[in-house]
């Protein structure tokens, strides 16, 4: 599990209840990451504290660029995609360059 904090919880799917959406500034918890079946197949992530399958929605995870991870949770980050099934074909430097630009407009 890592630790991210929501910096982007804008466009919200009518579909999903406010309930059940992310809060931007708000710090919550990644147990899980895989690859979304839509375009582009953006990473996806499950968190322990929002569980989308309570609820009536074709969603099942959030896009991971809703979210930013510190520096240090990086390599913890980068062991979860390889012990995730489905992404060990998954290239970490585009993501460790998304997450750096995040971190550079959070200071």
């Amino acid at each position: 599990m890592i630790n991210t904090k929501c910096i982007n919880d804008k466009d919200k799917p009518s579909s999903i209840p406010n309930t059940h959406w992310v809060k931007e500034g708000k710090d919550y918890t990644v147990v899980m990451i895989y690859r979304m079946v839509q375009p582009g197949a953006m990473m996806g992530v499950i968190l322990q504290e929002i569980d989308l399958n309570e609820v009536e929605t074709p969603y099942e995870c959030f896009k991971i660029q809703r979210f930013g991870f510190k520096q240090e949770d990086i390599k913890a980050l980068m062991e979860l995609i390889e012990a995730c099934e489905g992404l060990q074909d998954f290239d970490p430097a585009k993501l460790i360059e998304e997450q750096v630009q995040i971190e550079e407009q959070l200071k």
